[in-house]
């Protein structure tokens, strides 16, 4: 059994299909896309939806990683990243460059 508050992978995917319906819901299209489905709604409407989802999900993981940092520092720890980034890789000698030839 996963820890409390932990989700499965295929949890993860049922909350995850129920919110993008929800969000669809909200923006007034739920009907539209009970009718024809998700390969047939516009570039645009499916943007929306996931812009707004992207923006709460963004929004609640940014709350998470300030909880977490404030915990820590009351610990006295340093606070960490959970996945820091990878460096950007440095360009090298051989690359052509990008700007137009005189």
């Amino acid at each position: 059994m996963p820890k409390k508050g932990k989700l499965t992978p295929e949890e993860w995917k049922a909350a995850m299909t129920r919110y993008k319906y929800e969000v669809a819901a909200e923006l007034g299209l739920k009907a539209k896309l009970n009718r024809v489905g998700w390969r047939h709604m516009t570039t645009e409407e499916c943007g929306r939806i996931g812009g707004r989802m992207g923006g709460r999900l963004g929004g609640e993981m940014v709350k998470r990683l300030i909880a977490r940092a404030e915990e820590a520092m009351i610990r006295g720890q340093k606070p960490t990243a959970p996945h820091p980034a990878p460096p950007d890789p440095a360009p090298s000698e051989t690359q052509e460059r990008s700007w137009p030839k005189q």
